[in-house]
């Protein structure tokens, strides 16, 4: 897909007009409004990002890619319950969602509620063994329950990843 290959080169711009044009032709293409968005979210258009992702999602609303989208946002905005919302509902479609378990779980740990975030930490983890930001997420939760061997555990595998470790497929 051209615009894919040049949003994945930073050309962004370009991308958004290829988009524009293939928009103009089928309105009703989900992948072509999640990569408008896509294009948009990288150039810094979030809210032109977010029309296009809820766009993606009404005509196809299985859209993982739109969900985790919107849930990824919603969550650096700091609306949480649009975040979990999202995360919840891409979480009942695909299960091992490694950045959706991982989403919900650092909502779970901002609500105080760490017991809850444990097993979608273990889920993520278990999808995505490399994900620093989630061994760092459940030492935080095992500390947070006072399981300091765990937490201890946990910390010392985060500090083994290294910097070239993933971080469960660009959650938050």
């Amino acid at each position: 897909n051209l615009a894919w290959a040049l949003i994945n080169i930073g050309r962004n711009r370009e991308a958004v007009g290829v988009l524009d044009h293939a928009l103009k032709l089928e309105r009703t293409d989900p992948s072509a409004w999640f990569l408008r968005g896509e294009a948009r979210r990288r150039l810094g258009n979030t809210d032109a990002a977010v029309a296009d992702f809820e766009k993606s999602l009404e005509i196809d609303s299985r859209s993982e890619d739109a969900l985790f989208s919107l849930g990824t946002i919603a969550y650096l905005r700091q609306d949480f319950d649009r975040a979990s919302a999202c995360f919840v509902r891409l979480l009942a479609i695909d299960g091992d969602h490694a950045g959706a378990h991982y989403g919900l779980a650092k909502i779970l740990l901002k609500q105080g509620r760490a017991a809850d975030a444990v097993s979608h930490l273990v889920a993520c983890i278990a999808r995505d063994p490399r994900s620093k930001g989630a061994h760092y997420q459940l030492a935080q939760a095992y500390r947070q329950l006072g399981e300091t061997e765990k937490a201890q555990k946990e910390l010392q595998v985060f500090q083994s990843l290294g910097d070239d470790a993933n971080g469960a497929d660009g959650a938050p």
